[in-house]
């Protein structure tokens, strides 16, 4: 409320981008978010502020009505097939492909062949393609949005691996050299298993671990610190595997996913790892259905879980 009580400067008007409603997990905590905001537009004659909120689609009960609110609803569209067949040849030409123009032809070919032409109408999923086309153009694209995703995280993870100054062997040198072999010989173990902490970081973000991520995978590594190596370059190490990994990017003192659905596939991948939780999350997504009364069939209780987060739980 005080960040609205006063105005960083008098005499013009702001517009504040609300990003990513639906990431806020909570239905209740969405619609408390929303009722603010339309308090603030009811008195839109004395307020400077006006306000986009951008989210994945949610349910029209959430928001407010419009007699309370006046929106405006704007739906994003995907690429109609002839932006779709653009956006690739840009994007190859860009990669420095040879014949851009039939490297786009040969990917609209094979998107139908994996069935993927629909979901790569989706901006950030033909972007992912795109960058899998042109690795190699002469393997078919994989299968399926999770197929998808998997190598598309195995290519960002591989990329940081690069024998040279800036790969992150040579970065765990340079911070943790001066420490001998007995600090370099467990944080390069600790380099095995990034990928897992930071699934690992994915599912407690999806469990609303709000923690900063460097403050959880400390918790998780300090029996893996060496003890003559300072907590504040152990913490510093661990940044780097974060900012390196090409899945997080950071933002004030966090780290955040790059995309919610990497976040989500990541997560997916972690609970299908453990058979406890594996188990316990199958019955609780596929297990889960009212009593049967009478003549009236049982029917199926979903899961709070959105359908992204579900279909990445059920490939995997």
């Amino acid at each position: 409320a005080e960040f609205f009580g006063s105005f960083p400067l008098r005499g013009v008007r702001w517009l504040v981008l609300v990003d990513g409603l639906d990431e806020i997990l909570a239905p209740k905590a969405r619609r408390r978010v929303l009722e603010k905001l339309a308090g603030f537009s009811r008195s839109e004659s004395s307020s400077p502020y006006r306000f986009i909120v951008s989210t994945r689609p949610l349910s029209s009960s959430e928001f407010p009505d419009e007699s309370s609110w006046p929106v405006l609803h704007y739906e994003l569209q995907p690429f109609a097939a002839d932006q779709l067949a653009e956006f690739a040849e840009r994007w190859f030409a860009e990669l420095r492909m040879a014949q851009p123009h039939q490297a786009a032809r040969n990917f609209a070919n094979q998107l139908v062949h994996a069935n993927l032409a629909d979901p790569a109408r989706t901006p950030l999923m033909a972007t992912i393609l795109c960058q899998l086309f042109a690795l190699n153009s002469d393997r078919p694209l994989p299968v399926g949005r999770s197929e998808v995703y998997g190598e598309f995280v195995e290519l960002l993870r591989s990329r940081q691996f690069a024998e040279n100054s800036s790969g992150i062997y040579a970065q765990m040198e340079a911070t943790l050299g001066p420490y001998g072999p007995t600090a370099t010989g467990p944080a390069a173990s600790l380099l095995t298993i990034a990928m897992d902490l930071i699934a690992k970081l994915a599912l407690s973000r999806q469990d609303r671990d709000a923690r900063p991520a460097v403050d959880l995978l400390a918790a998780w590594t300090v029996e893996r610190r060496p003890q003559h190596v300072p907590e504040r370059t152990w913490r510093s190490f661990l940044r780097e595997i974060l900012r390196r990994s090409g899945l997080l990017i950071q933002r004030a003192d966090d780290f955040q996913f790059i995309h919610q659905t990497v976040g989500e596939f990541l997560a997916a991948q972690h609970i299908a790892a453990d058979t406890e939780r594996s188990s316990t999350t199958f019955h609780e997504l596929l297990e889960n259905w009212t009593p049967q009364v009478r003549s009236t069939p049982s029917s199926w209780i979903e899961p709070s879980w959105d359908e992204s987060y579900s279909r990445f739980i059920v490939a995997a």
